[in-house]
C-alpha cells in the first residue's frame, strides 16, 4: 500500500514537473513568435520582401507544384506542404550548410501548427508564412547571413570566392560541433532565436545573398530546374558540402 502510494505520489510530481516545463515552452514560443510578428512588420523588413515579391512567389508556386496528391482529395491545395517545404530546403541547401534537418522542420512546425486543423488538409504554409519562414532561417542562421551581407555590400565579394569559401568553412565547422553535442538533446521548436534581437534587414538579405535567387523570371526558372536535377540524398549532400568547404 506505501509503495502504491509512493508511486502516486512520484507520477503526480512528475506530472506537475511536465505541465510546469510545457507552460514555458508555450511562454518561450509566444515570446518568440511576438518578437517575430514586429520584425516581420518592420518598414524595411516588408519593404524589403516586396522588393523580391515577384521571384519569391515564382519559388513558392514552384514547390507548391512539386508535390503529387493523390486523386480525388477533397482540398485544392495552393500552399505548402511539409514535403514541398523541405524539398525547397534541400534543394536550397539550406540544410545543412545553414541549419539542421531537425532546425529546419521545427521552423515549419512552428508556423503551421498554429492553425487549426480542417477536415483531413494536411498542415500547410502560405506565402506570407513562406516569407516568414525565410527570416526565421535569417535569425538561426544570422552569425553566417551577417557576414555574408558584409562579404557582398562591403567588400564585393561573390558566391564562391576565396572569402565566400572561408566564411562557409568556418561556420559549417561551428554547426557540425554544435550538431555532434546536441546528438542526444531534443531541439525545441523555440529554440534558436537567442539573437532575435540582434536580426536586421541586412541578416535578411544576407540569407538572399546565400540563395542567390536571380530577379528574371526565366533565370529563376533556370535556376529551379537545374537544383531539381541536381538534387542529392542528405547524406551525400552532407559530405560533398563539407569537403567544397572545409578542405583546403
Amino acid at each position: 500500500m506505501e509503495q502504491m502510494k509512493e508511486k502516486e505520489v512520484a507520477h503526480k510530481h512528475k506530472r506537475h514537473e511536465e505541465l510546469k516545463e510545457e507552460k514555458k515552452r508555450f511562454e518561450r514560443k509566444k515570446v518568440v513568435d511576438d518578437k517575430i510578428k514586429k520584425l516581420i512588420e518592420k518598414k524595411e523588413i516588408s519593404d524589403l520582401f516586396k522588393s523580391r515579391e515577384r521571384e519569391l512567389r515564382q519559388v513558392f508556386q514552384w514547390y507548391v507544384n512539386s508535390v503529387h496528391h493523390e486523386v480525388g482529395v477533397r482540398y485544392i491545395l495552393d500552399e505548402l506542404v511539409f514535403k514541398s517545404f523541405m524539398n525547397f530546403a534541400s534543394e536550397f541547401v539550406i540544410h545543412p550548410a545553414l541549419l539542421t534537418l531537425k532546425e529546419v522542420q521545427g521552423i515549419f512546425r512552428a508556423i503551421a501548427n498554429r492553425k487549426p486543423i480542417v477536415d483531413e488538409k494536411p498542415a500547410t504554409m502560405s506565402f506570407k508564412e513562406f516569407e516568414e519562414a525565410l527570416l526565421r532561417i535569417a535569425i538561426k542562421a544570422g552569425s553566417v547571413c551577417n557576414q555574408l551581407y558584409v562579404h557582398k555590400t562591403g567588400n564585393d565579394g561573390e558566391m564562391g570566392d576565396e572569402e565566400y569559401e572561408d566564411i562557409m568553412k568556418q561556420y559549417l565547422a561551428l554547426k557540425e560541433q554544435e550538431e555532434e553535442q546536441g546528438d542526444d538533446e531534443q531541439e525545441q521548436d523555440d529554440e534558436g532565436y537567442e539573437k532575435i534581437d540582434q536580426a536586421t534587414m541586412h541578416t535578411l538579405e544576407g540569407l538572399f545573398f546565400y540563395l542567390g535567387i536571380p530577379k528574371d523570371k526565366q533565370a529563376v526558372f533556370n535556376k529551379l530546374t537545374a537544383l531539381r536535377s541536381s538534387v542529392l540524398p542528405y547524406s551525400e549532400k552532407k559530405k560533398r558540402i563539407y569537403i567544397e568547404f572545409c578542405i583546403i
